[in-house]
Protein backbone atom coordinates (compact mmCIF):
# COMPACT_ATOMS: atom_id res chain seq x y z
CA UNK A 1 0.00 0.00 0.00
CA UNK A 2 2.16 3.03 -1.23
CA UNK A 3 -0.52 5.75 -0.01
CA UNK A 4 0.48 5.18 3.15
CA UNK A 5 2.60 7.39 4.42
CA UNK A 6 3.60 9.08 7.81
CA UNK A 7 2.56 12.79 7.41
CA UNK A 8 -0.76 11.27 6.67
CA UNK A 9 -0.67 8.61 9.86
CA UNK A 10 0.50 11.65 11.52
CA UNK A 11 -2.72 13.88 10.47
CA UNK A 12 -5.24 10.70 11.10
CA UNK A 13 -3.70 10.69 14.95
CA UNK A 14 -4.11 14.43 15.50
CA UNK A 15 -7.73 14.73 13.98
CA UNK A 16 -8.82 11.37 15.84
CA UNK A 17 -6.58 13.08 19.32
CA UNK A 18 -8.43 15.94 18.97
CA UNK A 19 -11.82 14.77 17.51
CA UNK A 20 -12.15 17.11 14.52
CA UNK A 21 -10.49 18.42 10.85
CA UNK A 22 -10.21 21.92 11.76
CA UNK A 23 -8.61 21.68 15.15
CA UNK A 24 -6.10 19.35 13.78
CA UNK A 25 -5.51 21.30 10.74
CA UNK A 26 -4.78 24.18 13.03
CA UNK A 27 -2.27 22.21 15.11
CA UNK A 28 -0.62 20.81 12.07
CA UNK A 29 -0.31 24.28 10.09
CA UNK A 30 -2.12 23.17 7.40
CA UNK A 31 -5.43 23.48 5.31
CA UNK A 32 -8.65 21.54 6.27
CA UNK A 33 -9.12 20.85 3.07
CA UNK A 34 -5.88 19.28 2.60
CA UNK A 35 -6.26 17.02 6.01
CA UNK A 36 -9.58 15.65 4.48
CA UNK A 37 -7.92 14.89 0.90
CA UNK A 38 -5.41 13.09 2.22
CA UNK A 39 -8.01 11.09 4.44
CA UNK A 40 -10.12 10.78 1.77
CA UNK A 41 -7.18 9.29 -0.60
CA UNK A 42 -6.33 6.75 2.07
CA UNK A 43 -9.69 5.32 2.56
CA UNK A 44 -10.03 4.98 -1.31
CA UNK A 45 -6.73 3.49 -0.92
CA UNK A 46 -7.84 1.00 1.84
CA UNK A 47 -11.32 0.44 -0.01
CA UNK A 48 -12.86 1.08 3.39
CA UNK A 49 -14.05 3.86 5.59
CA UNK A 50 -11.80 5.13 8.82
CA UNK A 51 -13.35 8.06 10.00
CA UNK A 52 -17.01 9.20 10.41
CA UNK A 53 -17.44 12.93 10.28
CA UNK A 54 -20.46 14.57 11.41
CA UNK A 55 -21.54 17.38 13.47
CA UNK A 56 -19.97 16.72 16.62
CA UNK A 57 -16.98 16.29 15.03
CA UNK A 58 -14.76 13.02 13.80
CA UNK A 59 -14.64 9.81 15.07
CA UNK A 60 -12.73 6.75 14.26
CA UNK A 61 -14.72 3.56 12.52
CA UNK A 62 -14.01 0.44 13.82
CA UNK A 63 -11.40 0.02 11.30
CA UNK A 64 -10.38 3.41 11.70
CA UNK A 65 -9.54 2.58 15.66
CA UNK A 66 -7.47 -0.57 14.67
CA UNK A 67 -5.30 2.23 11.71
CA UNK A 68 -5.38 4.43 14.41
CA UNK A 69 -3.47 2.10 16.99
CA UNK A 70 -0.92 1.10 14.40
CA UNK A 71 -0.36 4.72 13.43
CA UNK A 72 0.51 5.28 17.02
CA UNK A 73 2.76 2.27 17.46
CA UNK A 74 4.50 3.30 13.80
CA UNK A 75 5.09 7.00 14.89
CA UNK A 76 6.42 6.08 18.39
CA UNK A 77 8.72 3.77 16.48
CA UNK A 78 9.81 6.56 14.26
CA UNK A 79 10.27 8.96 16.70
CA UNK A 80 12.43 6.03 18.83
CA UNK A 81 14.87 5.49 15.54
CA UNK A 82 15.61 9.32 15.78
CA UNK A 83 16.12 9.67 18.70
CA UNK A 84 18.51 6.83 18.71
CA UNK A 85 20.00 7.79 15.82
CA UNK A 86 20.63 11.19 17.34
CA UNK A 87 22.35 9.24 19.83
CA UNK A 88 24.87 8.17 17.61
CA UNK A 89 25.14 11.50 16.36
CA UNK A 90 26.25 12.89 19.88
CA UNK A 91 28.90 10.40 20.12
CA UNK A 92 27.38 6.84 21.29
CA UNK A 93 28.79 4.86 19.70
CA UNK A 94 27.70 1.26 21.48
CA UNK A 95 25.18 -0.05 24.39
CA UNK A 96 26.88 -1.71 26.91
CA UNK A 97 23.83 -3.88 29.01
CA UNK A 98 24.23 -4.52 32.56
CA UNK A 99 23.00 -7.83 34.38
CA UNK A 100 23.79 -8.64 38.41
CA UNK A 101 22.81 -10.27 40.88
CA UNK A 102 21.53 -8.00 44.01
CA UNK A 103 24.85 -9.14 46.48
CA UNK A 104 27.25 -8.00 43.32
CA UNK A 105 24.94 -4.99 43.07
CA UNK A 106 25.31 -4.70 46.64
CA UNK A 107 29.38 -5.19 46.71
CA UNK A 108 31.04 -3.24 44.30
CA UNK A 109 29.11 -2.58 41.01
CA UNK A 110 27.84 0.90 41.78
CA UNK A 111 30.86 1.93 41.94
CA UNK A 112 32.41 0.32 39.57
CA UNK A 113 29.98 1.49 37.02
CA UNK A 114 30.32 4.90 38.40
CA UNK A 115 33.81 4.71 37.63
CA UNK A 116 33.44 3.61 34.33
CA UNK A 117 30.38 6.11 33.46
CA UNK A 118 33.07 9.18 34.38
CA UNK A 119 35.51 7.94 31.57
CA UNK A 120 35.04 9.63 28.26
CA UNK A 121 33.41 6.59 26.66
CA UNK A 122 31.28 6.23 23.92
CA UNK A 123 28.71 4.18 25.33
CA UNK A 124 25.00 4.28 26.75
CA UNK A 125 24.66 1.63 29.49
CA UNK A 126 21.54 0.18 30.67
Amino acid sequence: MRDLDLKTLRLLVAVCDLGNIKDAAAQELIEPSAISKRITQLEDALGLQVLVRGRRGTEPTPAGQVLLEHARTVLFTMEKIEADMAAFKGGIQGHVRVVASASAIAESLLDDLAGFMREPRHQNIQ
